[in-house]
């Protein structure tokens, strides 16, 4: 597959747990992909309603950068920082749900500048620079689960500045 997607002057690509490792997948396997997209989120969540926390904090990206390049001996070249543009609420009044990050500022701007407001965990702006930042030094560049769940119509201009 790798040598025909080249052929066509394409990339492989693979979406791969942050701080851990499928041992089914062979070191061949890891050599094939151009880009390991390293999904650097989901630490908790509604499947784990006992722990409330943040799900992506900055802690896991530097644990999963070390994972991937000491630990499996990965080129840092080859490794992309995965991050969420969504959060997870906890509020025990209710069932632990996920909310965009649109969702999460929509009514109070103020929160794109926090990573947790009550039970409700996720990634706000100073975060999503810092690991940002983290990603340049270290690696080839970031991604986003999901675009989609961004609000890119505000903030813009601080992002750029950073």
């Amino acid at each position: 597959l790798r040598d025909w997607l080249h052929a066509e002057g394409k990339e492989i690509t693979a979406a791969l747990p942050g701080t851990w490792f499928n041992p089914v997948i062979s070191a061949s396997t890891l050599e094939a992909f151009d880009y390991i997209n390293l999904m650097v989120y989901d630490a908790t969540g509604p499947w784990n309603p006992s722990n409330p926390g943040p799900h992506s904090p900055y802690s896991m990206a530097e644990e999963a950068i070390a994972f991937w390049t000491q630990d499996l001996g990965v080129d840092p070249a080859n490794l992309v920082l995965g991050m969420p543009f969504y959060g997870y609420d906890f509020d025990p009044t209710h069932s632990p749900f996920s909310l965009t990050y649109r969702d999460i500022i929509k009514d109070n701007p103020e929160f794109a500048y926090q990573d947790e407001v009550d039970l409700l965990y996720y990634n706000g702006i100073p975060t999503i620079v810092e690991k940002t930042k983290l990603a340049m030094r270290e690696l080839n560049g970031v991604m986003f689960w999901e675009l989609g769940q961004d609000r890119s119509e505000e903030h813009t201009s601080e992002l750029q500045s950073h």
